[in-house]
Parts: structure tokens; C-alpha cells; sequence
């Protein structure tokens, strides 16, 4: 009655596969490439997925995205997303 919903975080499709995609090249630069855009926009898509699961996914530095321990459930929700 007086409790307000939470509503849950939601990707669109695009967010799945950047996911993915970034879990298993581990490289903003192969990532992008494979997905045929920019590191920057990987970057930001990353970015935008972290900001509404208000988590963190990757850790980023100069030569590689390193997982975190929040990854590997949400590759796995990814995947699953993606194939259905």
C-alpha cells in the first residue's frame, strides 16, 4: 500500500553483447573492433550498463578490462539474454 516498487535495473540488447563481447576479448580495443565501433562508445555502452546495475562489471586499465566479481553473473545473464 504505502511501500514504493523498486523497479528493476533493465539493458537493451546492445548492452548484453558489449558484455559479452568485452568478457571475452578482455581488450576495449578487440571488443571494439569485433562490434565494429569505437573504444569510446564501448566504453560509454559499458559505462551506461555499470551506472544501471549500479555496479561495477570491469575494471579498466591501459591494457585490459579485468573482471570483477559482479562479472561473472552478469555474463552469464548476458549470454542467457542474448540466446532467447
Amino acid at each position: 500500500m504505502g511501500g514504493q516498487a523498486t523497479q528493476k535495473p533493465t539493458l537493451e540488447l546492445r548492452h548484453f553483447i558489449a558484455i559479452v563481447t568485452l568478457a571475452e576479448e578482455l581488450s576495449y580495443t578487440k571488443a571494439a573492433r569485433r562490434l565494429a565501433m569505437s573504444q569510446l562508445g564501448l566504453s560509454r555502452l559499458i559505462q551506461d550498463a555499470e551506472r544501471r546495475l549500479n555496479r561495477k562489471i570491469f575494471e579498466r586499465n591501459r591494457s585490459r578490462a579485468e573482471f570483477t566479481d559482479a562479472r561473472r553473473v552478469c555474463v552469464a545473464e548476458a549470454r542467457l539474454a542474448i540466446e532467447h
